[in-house]
């Protein structure tokens, strides 16, 4: 449809219904098939209109999606559409996307990158969540630790030991 002052509502609204249908399909391949054509649609509708208020919302939930059917470098690159939206989505969208960038990492085995995704999410994680806070020392630690294995699997001990000599300093109260 060509554009018009409505045009991003509609495209919005076309999301929802998407997601509604889907829930009335029974599992199976249709419904994968009606999901995947959602993510697609919420990935062009961001992109199509970037400053409509749920574009954020929109691409959390697709990182989200994509992470969960472990499509990480396609999940990192939509998280990072969201942390990197000017003007900043709410802070709730970012430590999801976040986590969703930290997560997808980690299991990519890009630890050192994980590390640094897991930091910028310890900024979005409210300081009274001591289980959040927790998990996320937790998390930092074993990319760490990870960096320290490959270092040393690859024989380069003075740079294992560098991380290993690191974890007992950046999070001296991990197990």
């Amino acid at each position: 449809y060509p554009f018009h002052e409505k045009s991003a509502e509609a495209g919005y609204a076309a999301l929802l219904a998407y997601r509604e249908h889907e829930q009335a399909l029974p599992a199976g391949s249709a419904r994968d098939e009606w999901h995947q054509s959602y993510l697609d649609s919420g990935l062009k509708f961001a992109d199509t209109y970037p400053e409509h208020p749920e574009s954020g919302a929109v691409l959390t939930t697709v990182a989200e999606d994509l992470f969960q059917q472990n499509q990480f470098d396609l999940a990192i690159t939509v998280g990072q559409t969201v942390v990197g939206k000017v003007p900043p989505v709410k802070p709730e969208l970012a430590r999801t996307s976040w986590t969703v960038i930290a997560h997808s990492q980690f299991d990519l085995e890009n630890f050192a990158e994980a590390e640094q995704a897991y930091y910028s999410l310890r900024q979005f994680t409210p300081v009274d969540d001591d289980a959040a806070t927790q998990d996320i020392k937790d998390r930092i630690a074993s990319s760490i630790y990870k960096q320290g294995e490959l270092a040393r699997d690859a024989g380069d001990l003075e740079t294992a030991v560098t991380h290993f000599r690191r974890l007992g300093q950046v999070v001296p109260d991990s197990d």
